[in-house]
């Protein structure tokens, strides 16, 4: 038996109850996910289809199925549809409204009946990791009340009129219908709108629905036909949205909330994404009227749903989000109220418990902290050791659902760079995510675009987050990835969603340094040049930050005392560690401004006295680097 032989019966077996069936009507296109056939354009797209499944399902499969689908078109094609008021009736009137939606009105006076249909262009395939079944889980949630009708309100506002309705969603789009007397039309036009713009999701509803939804999948799943048909659009659409089961992920629906679920609601059911359809006895007028009343005059902007995080940007966070991802080269950009609240965000919102955390052992503590509030499997590997991580991965990775790998890429008290050329070798090579804290080589390497553009060619990271505190100069962070991967974030990470966005005098400053960034290269480049010139008079290898270890904290605030007299910022990390870093400023550098002779006597027998310290401490670059401060004079010609 050939491989590709179950699928040929799986495709066979749906079509022929529909084109055998008494039912059987060409012009209305019967097959499930199929045009009508009545239009030749159409019946070419469908052949284009049969021609595309060659690939997936192989050549003999779709000579097969190829049978059917000949009949299906043959019947359709040769048939063109009834002109417009050919049956009797005005022809449909449509429009777009003031605030996008379109509106479409169908005059139809055989019975005192109307049908309202509403078309959201939100399915399956839309869907982020994280949030597979929420299209269908929020067709659920909007019979479930709004803020102004109850739980119940179908049974009193439809079914206690003598109406019904119902809803579907698939791939491309969910629909809602309302069948009523027609001389209930324009109330029903009010309750289509307040279900799409004002549903609740109240919590105890939602985890009723759950159980709702995972029934309908056991269902699902009992149906052979419906199994059949699963099995078969995840053969064709192998890697494709449409190889999804548009009832989702078990887990992504046990994970979703009110917030992240209303959040997903809120992104699609726009009115630019709907289109509303009504056929019956009706009055166009009326109707429109009604439509606009209902569903808004203008765009309607959510803001009664929006966090701070969102509406406070206001209309400065377009071009600002565009300048992070052109810089960074990502496809869209989101920016937090800081680089630790980035953190502590992003990483929950892509992993949870069942997932693995791979991270650096020495990155940054938000990176830390967000990786524990993931709850997911945290291992910590080697300060850049990409074997390490590779065997950890190798150990660990088919254990866990996901996985993410997470380095800083510019170390901050290391002063080195991360691999990552080769982390995303081994990311890509165990289906990982990486993701980089790139904090602090915005603007200072890879001619200020970041870490990620510093190795030559610039390095698949599909998850960038960093600050704008540092080189940007001013304050929040951000983060680059995917559009699906930053749309999720939005929805998901709590210190977005919740937190106070950035007031709009930081957004601009931040904007107009990323464009200083991106177009002032000789300014990019100089801290890297002030750097060399640093580490050349230590006689150590080039690098942009000079790391001492102390081992003494009171060593360290000595120093630092000493050197905040004379202008010198010394910072100290690392508590425990006693760690002392130098930053290299475009104003002044440490060693040159300490060679001149800017400390009276008192001052050279403090540092000498920190200098037995270090050497006690046995830190031998740190001797070095006071000796030479203390002993060498001015250096001449040069400007400190």
């Amino acid at each position: 038996m050939p491989r590709d032989f179950p699928g040929t019966i799986v495709f066979i077996f749906n079509m022929l109850p529909t084109l055998l069936g008494s039912g059987y009507r060409h012009h209305e296109g019967v097959l499930p996910g199929m045009p009508p056939t009545d239009d030749p354009a159409n019946c070419l797209a469908l052949w284009y289809r049969v021609a595309a499944m060659i690939s997936s399902i192989g050549r003999r499969a779709v000579s097969v199925c190829a049978i059917p689908l000949l009949l299906y078109t043959l019947g359709g094609c040769t048939t063109a549809s009834p002109p417009p008021g050919s049956r009797g009736l005005p022809a449909p009137i449509r429009e777009v409204l003031p605030n996008g939606m379109r509106l479409i009105i169908q005059e139809h006076r055989a019975a005192a009946t109307v049908a309202i249909h509403l078309w959201t262009g939100v399915g399956g395939r839309d869907e982020a990791v994280g949030e597979r079944g929420f299209s269908h889980f929020a067709e659920h949630m909007l019979f479930k009340g709004t803020e102004t009708r109850p739980r119940g309100f179908v049974d009193s506002d439809v079914e206690g009129v003598g109406g019904r309705t119902n809803a579907g969603t698939s791939n491309d789009y969910t629909f809602y219908y309302l069948l009523l007397p027609a001389a209930r039309t324009l109330p029903g036009i009010a309750l289509m709108a307040d279900m799409v713009i004002n549903s609740v999701f109240d919590p105890t509803e939602l985890a009723r629905e759950r159980d709702v939804v995972f029934e309908e999948v056991r269902l699902n799943e009992d149906n052979p036909r419906s199994s059949l048909g699963r099995q078969l659009y995840n053969l064709l659409y192998q890697g494709h949205p449409y190889g999804r089961p548009v009832l989702g992920d078990a887990a992504d629906l046990r994970g979703a909330t009110q917030a992240t679920l209303r959040g997903y609601y809120k992104r699609h059911y726009v009115p630019e994404n709907m289109a509303l359809v009504v056929v019956g006895p009706v009055s166009p007028a009326e109707v429109r009227a009604a439509a606009v009343a209902a569903f808004g005059a203008g765009r309607i902007a959510w803001a009664e749903t929006q966090a701070p995080a969102q509406s406070a940007l206001g209309l400065l966070a377009g071009p600002l989000y565009q300048q992070l991802a052109a810089l960074k080269g990502s496809d869209d950009a989101v920016v937090f109220g800081s680089g630790y609240l980035t953190n502590i965000g992003v990483i929950p919102a892509l992993v949870g418990s069942a997932d693995l955390i791979l991270i650096d052992e020495l990155c940054h503590s938000c990176l830390l902290a967000g990786a524990e509030l993931s709850r997911g499997r945290v291992i910590e590997f080697r300060h850049n050791d990409v074997t390490h991580a590779t065997q950890v991965l190798a150990e660990q990775r088919a254990r866990r659902r996901h996985c993410l790998v997470v380095t800083d890429g510019v170390f901050s008290m290391e002063g080195d760079l991360a691999p990552l050329p080769a982390l995303a070798a081994v990311a890509q090579r165990y289906d990982a995510w990486l993701m980089t804290d790139d904090a602090h080589g915005l603007g200072v390497v890879g001619d200020g675009r970041g870490s990620t553009f510093a190795h030559g060619a610039r390095v698949d990271v599909p998850v960038q987050m960093g600050t704008l505190s540092k080189a940007a100069g001013g304050y929040g962070g951000y983060l680059c990835a995917s559009r699906s991967v930053v749309e999720l974030v939005r929805n998901r990470a709590r210190s977005f969603v919740y937190s106070t966005g950035l007031p709009p005098g930081a957004v601009a400053a931040a904007s107009r340094a990323l464009d200083i960034i991106a177009t002032d290269r000789e300014l990019v480049r100089r801290p890297l040049a002030h750097a060399r010139l640093f580490t050349a008079e230590l006689g150590l290898a080039p690098a942009w930050m000079v790391v001492v270890v102390i081992g003494r904290e009171f060593a360290v605030s000595g120093l630092r005392s000493i050197g905040s007299g004379r202008g010198i910022v010394i910072p100290a990390s690392g508590w425990g560690k006693a760690k002392m870093f130098t930053q290299i400023g475009a104003v002044s550098l440490l060693i040159l401004a300490l060679r001149h002779e800017m400390f009276a006597l008192p001052g050279r027998i403090a540092l000498w006295v920190v200098v037995a310290v270090a050497l006690i401490s046995g830190t031998e670059y740190f001797a070095k680097f006071l000796r030479g401060i203390v002993i060498s004079g001015p250096v001449p010609g040069e400007d400190p």
